[in-house]
């Protein structure tokens, strides 16, 4: 029953981290650019005879749509499945594959449906499989090279500190960017963006060997990484750090003026 529990725990980890990288991706001046690009090229260029079969605000809303719906599956299915922190324990091809799928099928099937709409009782609209002949393999190139690249950028990321002796006890697939440690009956738990992982050693041990790592004791049971901290939030009076996996951990009274001071709250 625990490691049923520690699963679902886990699994509503990577959600909560998948659904960060998702809202993350949305407000990136990086993806704004590319879907104002890729609209604005669509409209100006318009393909498959939409110069001569719409308007020009016509082909603007319709290009719109269809960057849109194509922007939002995308980031769906790269933030959930191509970099969930539970698929990247395995090959990167492991979720890459089935998500370009999921994202070819998504955009063929809704292209097909606003063509239908837009062009209703149309004779010579494609059928299905045409679309998908298009959108897979574009899907394809576009997720393997995204997942690929991720891969290698952790693989490149600056390694941990010697002196970080700690994460030398994380298995490999959690990787080293610690969110938080804390007390767990005679355990430790590690909360890693990956997952968790609980330690046998004594807290005062566990912080020893955190040594030098970015980050502070904020209780007499918890320890987080400081790129981990989102915002202070007041419960009850009292005052809470808010992590990047969606939880609060209390901060205790003997420490409030050395977290202030530290993360300049």
């Amino acid at each position: 029953m625990v490691a049923v529990i520690r699963k679902w725990q886990e699994r509503a980890l990577a959600m909560q981290l998948a659904l960060r990288e998702m809202l993350k991706a949305v407000t990136s001046r990086t993806l704004i650019a590319a879907f104002f690009a890729v609209w604005l090229i669509s409209f100006l260029v318009a393909p498959y005879g939409t110069d001569e079969s719409l308007s020009v605000v016509a082909r603007a809303l319709y290009w719109l749509t269809i960057t849109t719906v194509s922007f939002l599956i995308s980031t769906l299915v790269i933030s959930f499945v191509i970099r969930n922190p539970v698929v990247q324990r395995h090959h990167w091809l492991v979720g890459a594959l089935p998500g370009a799928l999921l994202i070819g099928i998504g955009i063929g099937l809704a292209i097909w449906q606003i063509n239908l709409l837009v062009w209703p009782g149309a004779e010579d609209l494609p059928d299905l499989a045409s679309y998908f002949w298009i959108t897979i393999p574009i899907s394809l190139v576009i997720s393997l090279s995204i997942a690929f690249t991720h891969s290698n950028d952790d693989d490149e990321a600056k390694p941990a500190a010697p002196e970080v002796r700690f994460l030398r006890r994380l298995p490999k697939h959690l990787g080293q960017r610690l969110i938080s440690v804390s007390v767990s009956d005679h355990y430790v738990e590690a909360v890693t963006d990956r997952g968790k992982h609980l330690v046998l050693m004594r807290f005062a041990d566990a912080l020893d060997e955190l040594g030098e790592a970015a980050g502070m004791q904020i209780h007499r049971s918890h320890w987080v990484a400081f790129e981990a901290v989102t915002k202070p939030v007041k419960r009850s009076g009292k005052l809470h750090l808010a992590l990047a996996d969606g939880r609060e951990l209390p901060v205790a009274r003997s420490k409030l003026a050395a977290v202030r001071e530290k993360m300049n709250l």
